[in-house]
């Protein structure tokens, strides 16, 4: 299994989820941010959205372990960023606040689908324990909530 499997899992998340109006396989309130560092790329990815709210996920780190036994694996932390822009007169807490619930709703499918529906035919483990902080003024004024979620998968060396 590899990060594209995650990114698909959150892409269909996106497309699933009935305030972010994505459309499979477009550019349109889904975005893979494949250097984080790099700001031209948030830049890009911010600049390239058509509708919102919307979901960028960054390439995630990680960590491998033994577990003190033959039970090896691999622990990928992905950050997902939930965003959005006011609408008029819109305050920055209402936007951050139904960004934030966005995501807690994502983290909540996420958990309901840890046995069966993260990567099909794959056994991923996924334990409720996100961190999240506010994000934004990000360009052309986004404003929303960044999560940090983490799946376990085994691993044969």
């Amino acid at each position: 299994m590899n990060h594209s499997d995650i990114f698909d899992y959150f892409e269909r998340l996106a497309t699933e989820h009935p305030l972010i109006s994505h459309e499979a396989g477009k550019r349109v309130s889904f975005y893979v941010i494949d250097d984080g560092y790099d700001f031209d790329e948030l830049d890009n990815a911010l600049r390239n959205l058509l509708r919102t709210p919307a979901l960028l996920v960054d390439e995630p780190d990680g960590r491998l372990s033994g577990n003190e036994s033959a039970n090896n694996t691999d622990t990928m932390n992905f950050n997902i960023m939930i965003v959005d822009s006011k609408k008029g007169k819109e305050r920055v807490r209402d936007v951050r606040n139904r960004c934030k619930q966005i995501g807690l709703d994502l983290v909540m499918t996420t958990r309901k689908k840890r046995f069966t529906g993260i990567v099909p035919n794959k056994l991923v483990t996924y334990e409720l324990e996100s961190t999240y902080s506010p994000i934004g003024p990000l360009l052309l004024g986004y404003y929303g909530y960044q999560f940090t979620i983490s799946f376990t998968i085994p691993i044969t060396f």
